[in-house]
């Protein structure tokens, strides 16, 4: 499954945008997420962040996500999230914050499922992996 990123910024430095280009998150630190709460890809996102020359950072060290979305309403940082608004991560959007798709970079999230084969075939994970195999039969792009 593949899932497209956008940026998470606060709203009213972002009022009537419908895009963003990574130039416009300058001025806003990249907030980097508890280790606990963040997944490999948010660390290569940051490596890319860098390399794109947003500097700025706010590491947290003791959060959740309401933390982020605060510090983003806040109108200090950006974070990322997926853009399409019926997936659960977007229900820690708050008053001040949207998620924008950014113009001239296209994060994506890849959600894959792997299980040993001994597992599946008969094994304690067949059930699952039957069903995974019904609801995945084509690759989702959301």
């Amino acid at each position: 499954m593949s899932e497209r990123l956008g940026a998470v910024v606060p709203a009213d430095q972002f009022a009537g945008r419908d895009s963003l280009a990574l130039a416009d998150l300058g001025d806003l630190a990249f907030i980097v997420a508890p280790h606990e709460i963040r997944s490999a890809y948010f660390d290569q996102l940051d490596g890319e962040m860098s390399a794109r020359g947003i500097r700025k950072r706010i590491k947290l060290t003791d959060s959740d996500y309401g933390g982020i979305a605060e510090l983003v309403s806040s109108g200090m940082a950006f974070y990322f999230s997926i853009l399409n608004p019926d997936n659960p991560m977007r229900g820690y959007v708050m008053e001040n914050t949207t998620v924008l798709p950014i113009t001239d970079f296209k994060p994506t999230l890849n959600t894959v499922l792997i299980w040993r084969r001994d597992r599946a075939d008969g094994g304690d994970l067949a059930r699952l992996v039957t069903a995974a195999r019904e609801v995945f039969a084509e690759s989702l792009h959301i």
